[in-house]
């Protein structure tokens, strides 16, 4: 995510938000979602969201070109809705990828000498 500061001192969100691998809610996603100028979401792995809460953070985030999204969202999204946002200049791509597992190991003797 990138900021830029207008001249008044307002804060404005320029691009883009990843939020793939995140565990975001539906009023999460939507507090998000009413960011000043955001213009590209990710969402491809998520966890915490419901179909409906997408849809209205969707619906709210007039400033949207260009959403990623995993393809399950596709058949569980309304396609009235699609169509609405994709009618206002956003462009849907729908991602097809696996959910990766991130393993972080502590190795006992590292974090017992970070403690002497």
């Amino acid at each position: 995510m990138s900021f830029t500061f207008s001249c008044a001192d307002s804060m404005y969100v320029s691009l883009q938000i990843n939020l793939s691998y995140c565990s975001v809610t539906d009023i999460g996603l939507l507090s998000l979602s009413s960011i000043c100028g955001l213009q590209n979401m990710t969402i491809v792995h998520l966890a915490g969201i419901t179909p409906n809460g997408l849809t209205a953070a969707l619906m709210v985030c007039g400033g949207l070109t260009k959403v990623k999204l995993h393809e399950a969202f596709k058949s569980m999204m309304p396609a009235h809705m699609l169509k609405s946002v994709e009618a206002r200049g956003c462009i849907f791509q729908w991602i097809n990828k696996p959910f990766k597992v991130l393993y972080i190991v502590l190795l006992p003797f590292l974090f017992a000498s970070a403690l002497c």
